[in-house]
């Protein structure tokens, strides 16, 4: 690397800048627009410690009396695929031999403050290990350590396996850890750790950026196998560094499966949506009017309201087209005052969420039925279908149409008054849905029923019994139910935990969110809260608002409300104390969907 690049001007005017009181060789990252690499993560809200020499080092670790002292993660999540190498470097640990903590996960999200599960670490001059801690115990091999020396870790998610490195030369066997639950593994990040009271440690992480570790020592200049980044030592072969060029390609680009909108142009053909939608969910931005869904299986004009238990009404002013390019919509008689209706919004303006199921209607024969026949549209890439059937009063299982286990859905009566809205969310708890938790858009509790799921989707079906009321499963009555799974860089449904502090939780999703709702799940009077960025255009943003998906109450201002969040390039972070979206210890689940994935996204 040139010591003159950093401040070049290519245009040919000769505006360079003058470098002064850099080290060209150590503080010139290979970072740039189109390949960003992993460093630790400054907003995740974890450990105390101030970040430096651009977030790479985190200084005076000190392990707690009681167990471990966690730093800030990495900003990636280890692929589910991919085989994964990064360094860092014991630089200062007080003339002692240190303890330190390679790799771990939190339970389900970044963030959810859970101890790490794959450990690398020394132990005060005798033994150390690497392994898996807790419940998921492995361990292999010792190592130890000194200050400068230089561990490494390669990590093989296809066999998940790992082995750990010191100066170069491997240690101990590799570890197995296919075992391990799938919501710890599936959720690994870097994060070093120190354990004991009395060692102040210092650490300098490098995930391929450079292998000077900030000018201690001469940089090497190693690459990968697709030639990228500045390695200390050889890479193992097939093993890649952890940037935005490796990540995996994604299958399913955001646009065109989701898209948040908004209009106030009164009735007409509401266009620049991107795909035909499936599902249009709408909502007066000025008013108390009700929300509106509208799908492709039950028809146009056919709409039910997140915010009411009444059964399917027929506005025949209301959506009237669904379009290639978006839908239609008509003058709304149904609501005439002047701040304009359910629909058109002339005046107050009209929020609305998208999303393509597979524009066309499939039946038997088409996918794989249960014991209830059922119809749908699906959009199997995108991990979602729009399901109707018809109750029988009894146990059965409906065909959703997708290829994996749906992790939401969401299903309300069509043709019975009064029936109140069931959601199914897979992080209410471990097999959430054979324990028969669930909760209900209009009622502020959590529930469990164990007349209601019964057990767990499967990749083909899910199962609706007889409980709470009938809203599921009455004979006779007619059904819709949303189905969704996550997508790797689309859309993300899991669960995280508050930390009561304007300086929030932090949640990763893998992708740059367009869409996040969230709830929390273990109080009463919590509301079903969202956003979207099609209207807060920029983090600490005032002039847009949050919507009560329970409720018919018109948007919230978003700095005195809140759900107030800073949209990242791999997640969303929160920014305010309030008890319903980040109460400190509680659990809250989300539904999220991409503007960008996070291997082409930038921060905002």
């Amino acid at each position: 690397m040139s010591d003159t690049f950093l401040g070049l001007d290519r245009s040919g005017n000769d505006n360079n800048w003058t470098v002064n009181n850099m080290t060209l060789a150590a503080d010139q990252m290979l970072d740039s627009p189109t390949n960003n690499f992993a460093t630790l993560n400054p907003v995740s809200g974890e450990g105390s410690n101030a970040l430096s020499e651009g977030n790479l080092k985190v200084a005076n670790v000190s392990g707690g009396a009681s167990g471990w002292t966690e730093t800030a993660p990495s900003t990636f999540i280890l692929p589910t695929t991919g085989k994964w190498y990064w360094e860092w470097q014991l630089v200062d640990c007080a003339g002692e031999v240190s303890q330190g903590s390679v790799i771990a996960t939190a339970t389900n999200s970044i963030g959810a403050g859970t101890s790490g599960i794959l450990d690398l670490r020394t132990n005060n001059g005798s033994a150390g290990t690497i392994g898996l801690d807790g419940v998921d115990n492995v361990q292999t091999g010792l190592a130890i350590a000194a200050e400068d020396d230089i561990f490494a870790i390669a990590v093989d998610c296809v066999n998940e396996t790992f082995q750990g490195y010191l100066n170069g030369s491997a240690f101990g066997t590799s570890v197995d850890y296919s075992g391990v639950a799938s919501n710890k593994k599936n959720n690994l990040v870097f994060r070093p750790m120190v354990t004991s009271s009395g060692h102040n440690v210092t650490f300098i992480a490098n995930f391929g950026q450079d292998s000077s570790f900030a000018g201690t020592k001469t940089a090497q200049g190693n690459q990968d196998d697709n030639s990228i980044g500045d390695f200390y030592y050889d890479v193992p072969t097939d093993y890649l560094a952890l940037c935005t060029s490796n990540l995996p390609a994604v299958a399913v680009v955001p646009s065109e499966h989701f898209k948040s909108v908004e209009y106030n142009d009164g009735a007409g053909a509401k266009t620049g949506v991107g795909f035909q939608p499936d599902l249009v969910w709408l909502k007066s931005k000025g008013n108390n009017y009700h929300h509106k869904l509208t799908d492709a299986v039950r028809g146009v004009t056919k709409a039910l309201s997140s915010s009411s238990t009444d059964d399917e009404s027929t506005d025949s002013t209301g959506l009237t087209a669904f379009g290639a390019d978006g839908f239609t919509v008509g003058a709304d008689t149904n609501y005439s005052d002047t701040g304009g209706g359910g629909y058109y919004g002339s005046t107050a303006g009209m929020a609305g969420w998208c999303w393509k199921a597979g524009n066309a209607i499939s039946g038997t024969g088409d996918f794989t039925q249960g014991t209830i026949a059922s119809t749908c549209s699906r959009n199997v890439d995108a991990g979602f279908s729009i399901v109707s059937y018809t109750g029988t009063g009894a146990s059965a299982t409906i065909g959703h149409g997708l290829s994996k286990a749906p992790e939401m859905i969401i299903i309300k009566c069509r043709s019975a008054d009064s029936t109140e809205w069931i959601v199914g969310h897979d992080s209410l708890a471990t097999n959430a849905f054979s324990n028969n938790k669930f909760l209900k858009f209009d009622d502020a509790s959590t529930y469990t029923n164990g007349l209601v799921w019964g057990s767990q989707p499967t990749s083909t079906v899910f199962q609706v019994t007889t409980g709470d009321a009938g809203n599921l499963n009455t004979s006779g009555e007619t059904f819709v139910a949303y189905c969704f799974h996550s997508v790797d860089g689309y859309s993300k449904f899991g669960v995280y935990t508050g930390n009561g502090n304007a300086d929030g939780t932090f949640v990763y999703t893998g992708f740059k969110p367009e869409y996040v709702m969230v709830r929390r799940t273990n109080a009463s009077l919590m509301s079903w809260r969202f956003m979207d960025t099609t209207r807060y255009t920029y983090n600490n943003s005032s002039n847009v608002g949050v919507f009560t998906i329970n409720n018919a109450a018109q948007e919230y201002n978003v700095l005195n409300d809140d759900l107030q969040l800073d949209i990242c390039a791999n997640g969303f972070k929160h920014r305010h104390t309030y008890s319903q979206v980040n109460h400190d210890g509680s659990p809250h689940i989300y539904m999220a969907f991409a503007e960008t994935p996070f291997k082409y996204s930038n921060a905002r």
